[in-house]
């Protein structure tokens, strides 16, 4: 609605900017000062929308959060996205049959937990992005993580802010 109304106001003022001035250098500086502005007001917008929509991404897709027939199955989904502060992560599964626990790069790795950072026992579990770098996640659950059920991304400020 803002929008429009923003919309409105520059109809408005183009509308006032071109009748006819008694100055015809007056009329050049107002239209200077309108495409200027026009500019700037739609330099404003872009960023606006850019920075409020934040992506949801659904981890694995139709997948979801599973033990893979794919041992590459979420280091390609991952490979194909950009992480931004801001986004969040969804894990999709069966509550009782896996789990989503956050971890260092050596639990990554080495498929243990010895200090999670969370864990999330029940589906639809959403993870907000809120800081940059990397982040590790794996199915806590006897085995999972061993058979690639883990998920690694770099998470990166988003540069209009």
């Amino acid at each position: 609605m803002k929008l429009k109304q923003r919309l409105f106001n520059l109809t408005l003022l183009y509308n006032q900017t071109t009748q006819k001035e008694k100055s015809h250098s007056q009329t050049i500086k107002k239209m200077g000062a309108f495409n200027f502005n026009m500019v700037v007001f739609m330099a404003m917008v872009a960023s606006m929308a850019f920075c409020s929509s934040a992506t949801q991404h659904v981890v694995g897709d139709a997948s979801g959060w599973v033990i893979p027939n794919n041992r590459n199955l979420y280091a390609d989904w991952a490979s194909q996205r950009m992480f931004t502060v801001g986004d969040s992560l969804v894990f999709d599964f069966l509550t009782g049959t896996h789990d989503v626990t956050e971890v260092s790069k050596d639990d990554y790795d080495h498929c243990h937990v010895s200090n999670p950072g969370s864990i999330i026992t029940t589906s639809r579990a959403t993870i907000n992005l809120t800081s940059p770098g990397d982040h590790y996640y794996i199915c806590s659950l006897e085995g999972h993580c061993m058979f690639h059920q883990k998920l690694a991304i770099n998470v990166v400020m988003n540069s209009l802010f």
